[in-house]
């Protein structure tokens, strides 16, 4: 880090007395594209930054991208999870003569299905019938399914339809699929049995909805609200559940709020719906408020208690100690200043088991009890405080084989606190980037040895895999 400091203030120099006008960056996204709409909350941000004053420093929604000196073309790559909304991100760069440029990229973040709604529904003849409606969703050019066979639609996010099918005696059903362009889907069931009172006494909720929730309908409510799958109070393991179903009323529904946010709609008296919630570690109450045109209201409270699995407890994941960093007897103050700082950075990230090692600690650490844990990996290292600046080196060693897995270093001309914050944020982000999470499958078992499947991400030699979530599949052969 040292070098590459210094090899700047030289390019700085030369800089400063040839070039006559101050370039701006040219950047250059790969992914993701302008308005995309995203049904994952993981984003990858992908790009390429030039400039022939050489880049110095790219900045991906507000967080560094930290560089370790400068260069005329420099690729970056981000995962950033964002839950359901639009967002507007900033992609800033600046070069060696304090030149700047910056992108917002548009994205939309959509897990939500579209909703359906039935307008109109009426018999034709005794075989024949006819359904008005309309789908509305962020994402736009939604395709319908109407019993498998594809309706026509327009490519706003709101588009009506018109539906006439032909039907036989001992049909009791018809099955419609709304499908937005990232794929989420809404399946909607309508009965057709008692026929006659579906528009005249406000349409029966659908059947297969309610089957097993029986809790949420009573035959003298003027709204009735089914949700399939889910009870009043439920156990969970993920961080996101979708409530999928169905409201039918007697007058056309005004307002439909989860948790306070409206969901959209249009006035219809049968509305098929499939809205994610995300859910915060412990019990998590959803509230849902329907309201139709005769002020007729009806308030259902559903709970959820997200719990972690054993599996994805930090004590499963990857033990690192921090040791002292070696240092000077008068420099010993701004050492212990300067490791407590970057503990602390290590445990926001929520990454990695630490198991401190070091003396003069204060931080409050998450496990009170550091001696029951035995360590996979070490943090070793020197911090060096001279007249010329600060700068810390840090070697991360494999406890079983005592291999070196990386060296990481920075270098700072400048002793106040912004710039030593500085150094603790870019220590921390390469040294957990050495130890990516990737995705995979494990294929077979055989003793102590496993066959995993990565796809296009690779595990790097002599690091540990940590396989924090395994389950037993059963096949059914006929």
């Amino acid at each position: 880090s040292k070098a590459y400091h210094y090899l700047d203030q030289i390019r700085k120099k030369r800089l400063t007395k040839q070039v006559q006008t101050i370039s701006s960056p040219t950047i250059t996204m790969n992914t993701p594209k302008q308005k995309a709409v995203w049904t994952s909350g993981s984003i990858h941000i992908q790009g390429t930054v030039k400039d022939e004053q050489f880049v110095s420093n790219i900045e991906i929604n507000g967080e560094n991208y930290h560089l370790q000196g400068s260069a005329k073309e420099i690729s970056f790559q981000k995962e950033l999870r964002l839950p359901e909304g639009d967002y507007k991100i900033p992609i800033a760069a600046n070069n060696l003569m304090g030149g700047y440029a910056m992108q917002l990229i548009d994205i939309h973040v959509d897990h939500q299905g579209p909703i359906v709604e039935i307008l109109a529904f009426e018999y034709l003849t005794a075989n024949i019938i006819v359904i008005d409606g309309i789908i509305s969703d962020k994402a736009g050019h939604n395709r319908l399914f109407v019993n498998e066979q594809e309706i026509v639609l327009s490519n706003d996010c709101k588009a009506t339809f018109h539906v006439k099918q032909q039907i036989n005696k001992d049909q009791k059903r018809l099955v419609f699929k709304a499908v937005d362009r990232v794929g989420n889907e809404t399946r909607a069931v309508i009965n057709l049995s008692d026929t006659k009172k579906i528009f005249a006494d406000g349409l029966i909720a659908s059947r297969e909805f309610a089957q097993d929730n029986q809790l949420f309908a009573k035959k003298n409510q003027k709204i009735i609200l089914t949700i399939s799958e889910w009870n009043r109070r439920n156990n969970v393991y993920t961080d996101k559940i979708y409530l999928q179903g169905c409201i039918s009323s007697s007058a056309p529904l005004q307002s439909f709020l989860v948790n306070s946010r409206p969901i959209t709609i249009n006035q219809a008296r049968l509305v098929f719906f499939n809205i994610p919630c995300q859910l915060d570690e412990g019990d998590n109450n959803i509230k849902i408020q329907l309201i139709n045109k005769r002020n007729e209201v009806l308030i259902r409270h559903l709970t959820f208690k997200r719990m972690i699995p054993d599996t994805l407890q930090l004590d499963a994941r990857l033990h690192v100690a921090m040791n002292a960093l070696a240092t000077s007897d008068d420099h010993v103050m701004a050492r212990d200043h300067f490791q407590e700082q970057l503990h602390i950075s290590f445990v926001d990230r929520n990454r990695f088991l630490l198991i401190p090692k070091y003396a003069q600690t204060t931080h409050e650490l998450i496990n009170q009890n550091k001696d029951r844990h035995l360590a996979h990996l070490s943090m070793t290292g020197q911090y060096i405080d001279s007249r010329y600046g600060v700068e810390v080196a840090i070697r991360v060693i494999d406890n079983e084989t005592t291999k070196i897995l990386t060296v990481k270093d920075v270098y700072s001309d400048t002793k106040d606190n912004e710039s030593i914050l500085h150094m603790i944020e870019s220590l921390t982000i390469r040294i957990h980037n050495e130890f990516p999470i990737v995705k995979g499958n494990i294929q077979n078992i055989q003793g102590n040895d496993i066959e995993i499947s990565l796809g296009k991400q690779q595990l790097k030699a002599q690091n540990r895999l940590i396989v924090f979530l395994h389950r037993k599949t059963k096949l059914h052969l006929k």
